[in-house]
């Protein structure tokens, strides 16, 4: 399984960034539903599926960064 965070979506693909830091280009009519900036997508067995529990996991660990940089 591969994990792939959208960084940015240009026309008709979204670039995407794997745990290896690399940039991934996927053609939006590979990914079978809407899109967004942020968003984590898994790649397993040919199917991209959005994973949202790592999305909110992420969210959370930003917040909590943020949170520790600002308020000191």
């Amino acid at each position: 399984m591969e994990r792939l965070v959208i960084d940015r979506i240009e026309k008709d693909l979204a670039v995407c960034e794997n745990g290896n830091g690399e940039q991934v280009k996927i053609e939006l009519s590979e990914i079978p539903f809407e899109c967004y900036e942020g968003m984590i997508l898994t790649y397993e067995e040919g199917v991209y599926s959005h994973s949202l529990d790592e999305e909110e996991k992420r969210r959370r660990e930003i917040y909590e960064l943020q949170k520790n940089l600002f308020n000191k």
